[in-house]
């Protein structure tokens, strides 16, 4: 047996009589690595894979084969690189084997050292082959393993993409809706939010046209408001027999991109100019508390019609119909005001300017007679009741007058509107008024209509009652709240008492304070004037 034999020998020989005891002492010096992994693991893991690499030693060693390397190192590689292993952490645990055998052959007396050293020279040799076939497997383990990661990071990626610009598409659609529903909100009349509405469909979609048709009771779709090309050359159609009316009748959205094959207004398909320019249509029905009140019909989008295009419209839809109804109440409203305004303005003309005049023509009867008669001594009397009661009938034509909304309230806001109202009533009938005005940029129109209307009523009520000298509006504004103060010097009133004639309008202005959301609040005593203050949030 030669010298590289007779090492192989003793190496083996330690190998086999101390497997035990060199697996243990590997096994304390894995443990004792800080940090590591290993420290997760039981010591009956550990140790079956310390007795596992001696054993794959031994066969390499005694049969000359490495086979049992291969599998150990691979078992091990594969392992580890699923438990989460750094490689620096698995090339430690292998070189300390080296270490353990040692360890565990110093602690006995050896009889020959050279034989030893020998020994552990091949034993190097033998561990660095274990390592270096494990730094193999293991980058080639590695590489598939971040091949397999990047595979699956590039799905991800485009699944992220695919989800954000879904979301991204989303969130685009609903700052659209916010931003069409906040102007559909701001808008007062029906026909300034019909155009909004038809405005907005067409900007949403991409569309050339659209209209909107409101339900009637007799079952047929009335033309409200149209923009673009498409619009109907008729103001009525019924349900029943268009494509448009299919959204009435299966109470949800259609669509369709072959338009020209469709009776898409009227019950026929028609050769007119605007039934020619519609190539698609996308009907949706307009729905107030479940109610259908009407249909949006938007026309020629520069693309297909899609159930993605249903999804956004029925959105839209929704509140569109919200305000398109609350635009017909307001219109409803203004009518239902205009008839009070003009039965009350009737009323008060009997009871005030017609009675002086009627007052007018009896002076002026009384004084003919009399001249006729040549009675001289009265005729000055009845010029002077004359004059005094057309005097009388000029000043509730005034207040008559300024009883509607005045033009310079619209054009000019309503500091110049309370200071032409001043100069043309209060300060003609001899009262001495100031005005004192805090503003920024002008108020809410609502607001300014409100205000104009409880000062307007106030000082009517200082001309006929209050017997006053002085009067003044203060009127403020800050970031979130706005004033209006209109004080008297005149006779004053016991508040409760005041509400109980109901003849000084005072219900009227707190009604009209409230409509603002805001709070009106009185003060005044018999001699000691008046004071009423409006307080309203911005």
């Amino acid at each position: 047996m030669g010298v590289m034999k007779q090492n192989t020998f003793y190496l083996v020989s330690i190998l086999r009589q101390k497997r035990e005891q060199i697996a243990a002492r590997w096994l304390e010096l894995i443990q004792s690595i800080q940090g590591s992994h290993y420290q997760t693991f039981t010591i009956a893991e550990i140790q079956a894979s310390c007795l596992t690499g001696i054993d794959a030693l031994l066969e390499w060693h005694e049969r000359g084969s490495d086979q049992g390397i291969e599998r150990y190192v691979q078992q091990i590689s594969l392992k580890r690189l699923e438990q989460g292993f750094d490689i620096r952490e698995v090339i430690q645990a292998l070189m300390l084997l080296q270490r353990a055998i040692f360890l565990t052959v110093n602690s006995e007396p050896s009889g020959d050292a050279a034989r030893v050293q020998e020994a552990f020279f091949e034993l190097d040799d033998s561990l660095r082959m274990m390592v270096s076939q494990f730094g193999f497997l293991y980058s080639s383990e590695m590489n598939r393993s971040l091949a397999e990661q990047r595979q699956q990071a590039r799905s991800l990626a485009e699944e992220n993409a695919r989800l954000y610009q879904e979301t991204h598409n989303r969130l685009e659609e609903s700052i659209s809706i916010q931003k069409i529903t906040s102007a559909l909100l701001q808008e007062r009349t029906l026909e300034e939010v019909l155009n909004v509405v038809c405005s907005e469909a067409i900007n949403l979609l991409g569309a050339q046209g659209s209209t909107v048709f409101l339900l009637e009771e007799d079952n047929l779709l009335r033309v409200a408001y149209s923009v673009g090309p498409g619009k109907p050359a008729f103001q009525t159609m019924p349900v029943e027999s268009s494509f448009t009316g299919k959204a009435v009748v299966l109470n949800q959205a259609v669509f369709t991109n072959q338009a020209r094959d469709e009776p898409v207004w009227f019950g026929t398909t028609s050769s007119s100019s605007e039934a020619d320019v519609i190539d698609s249509l996308l009907a949706v029905p307009l729905k107030s508390k479940a109610k259908i009140i009407g249909v949006l019909a938007v026309v020629n989008k520069y693309a297909p019609f899609t159930p993605d295009d249903v999804r956004i419209m029925g959105l839209f839809a929704d509140q569109a119909a919200i305000a398109i109804q609350n635009g017909r109440l307001t219109q409803e409203v203004e009518r239902i005001v205009v008839m009070e305004e003009r039965n009350r303005l009737a009323r008060d003309l009997h009871d005030s300017v017609t009675q002086s005049l009627y007052g007018v023509s009896l002076y002026a009867e009384a004084a003919s007679r009399r001249l006729a008669s040549g009675d001289f001594s009265g005729v000055s009397e009845n010029l002077q009741e004359l004059g005094t009661t057309a005097q009388d009938a000029l000043k509730e034509m005034r207040l008559l007058i300024y009883e509607l909304r005045p033009p310079v309230l619209e054009h000019e806001g309503l500091e110049a509107a309370l200071q032409a109202r001043l100069d043309a009533v209060e300060g003609r009938a001899g009262l001495k008024t100031e005005l004192l005005v805090d503003l920024g940029d002008r108020l809410p129109e609502q607001i300014e209509e409100g205000f104009y209307r409880i000062a307007q009523e106030a000082l009517n009520n200082v001309l006929k009652h209050a017997q006053a000298r002085n009067v003044k509006i203060s009127l403020k504004a800050s970031d979130h709240r706005a004033s209006l103060v209109i004080t008297d010097d005149g006779t004053g009133f016991m508040v409760d008492s005041g509400f109980d004639k109901g003849g000084i309008g005072l219900s009227s202005m707190i009604e009209r304070a409230e409509r603002l959301g805001g709070k009106l609040s009185i003060t005044s005593s018999p001699d000691k004037g008046s004071c009423i203050r409006v307080e309203v949030d911005l």
